[in-house]
């Protein structure tokens, strides 16, 4: 994870995804006097953040990364290897990072899709944002003294991080580099986790409360325990070390920490995979 140091911030930037991180990075950018042009897939959104003045609205992705120097993809997660593979091929010029709240899925998915375009392309994730969303609530202060982790893969050129850290820095965040499986670790621990935990709590609450036994909300699987053939359970789960799902079992919104161990006949929906894997 070598960067290129001194290099100067991009001149123009493209947004791709203009909901509360990409608008309130969008008006950070233009506030360093950064030209930025954007993009969204609800033109009314674009039109929003348009009318903030945090960018010049492009009808379509290929016209908003036309002459950018950095492209920024801010769509929902579910669609950001999709996004990247779309920018690098229609900005064969341009680096492309993200900021997507998990990094090695996305890393390999774009990997696997356009390994020559590689060395163009940084994962990033900037620690900040709100509880509520769309561009109405964006500001460019959302970014400011926050980490915004870059998380580039093997392959990603030294200018190439280089020149996200520089946008990164001009637009008043604080660039941190990390390997993309610690940073799913890190983040499973320190952002999924107390979210799960907490929402565990209301759901063992609920369940004493309407004196109703057995399992049918969150739930924090750890060491030695092992989840059956037969379990279908609807999350929140974790998943721990040392933790085991059986064949058969089907598990929804999970997060799978470093050393679970599902096998392939198991069905895990809507999983966020901290360390290593665990799907067989």
């Amino acid at each position: 994870m070598i960067s290129t140091p001194g290099t100067d911030p991009p001149r123009s930037v493209a947004v791709l995804g203009t909901g509360l991180m990409g608008t309130s990075i969008a008006l950070a950018a233009t506030r360093a006097q950064i030209a930025v042009t954007g993009w969204d897939a609800d033109p009314a959104v674009a039109s929003v953040a348009s009318g903030m003045g945090a960018l010049e609205p492009a009808d379509d992705l290929a016209a908003a990364v036309a002459g950018a120097d950095l492209i920024v993809v801010c769509t929902p997660l579910a669609t950001v290897a999709d996004v990247v593979a779309a920018a690098l091929d229609a900005a064969p010029d341009a680096v492309v990072t993200d900021v997507g709240s998990v990094k090695e899925a996305v890393l390999r998915d774009v990997a696997a899709r356009r390994p020559g375009a590689l060395a163009r392309y940084v994962p990033g994730h900037p620690m900040g944002g709100g509880e509520r969303t769309g561009p109405e609530r964006a500001s460019a202060s959302v970014v400011d003294a926050i980490v915004w982790v870059l998380a580039p893969g093997p392959r990603s050129a030294p200018e190439s991080v280089g020149l996200v850290e520089a946008f990164v820095s001009a637009v008043g965040a604080r660039p941190v580099l990390l390997d993309p499986e610690r940073h799913d670790r890190l983040v499973a621990f320190v952002s999924h986790l107390p979210q799960v935990a907490s929402t565990s709590l209301m759901g063992l609450a609920a369940t004493e409360e309407a004196g109703e036994p057995g399992i049918d909300g969150p739930v924090l699987v750890g060491e030695g325990c092992e989840l059956d053939g037969g379990a279908r359970l609807d999350g929140p789960l974790v998943i721990g070390d040392g933790a085991a799902v059986a064949a058969g079992a089907f598990v929804k919104h999970s997060i799978l920490l470093p050393g679970a161990q599902v096998p392939a006949g198991a069905i895990v929906a809507g999983a966020i995979y901290g360390r290593a894997g665990a799907l067989a």
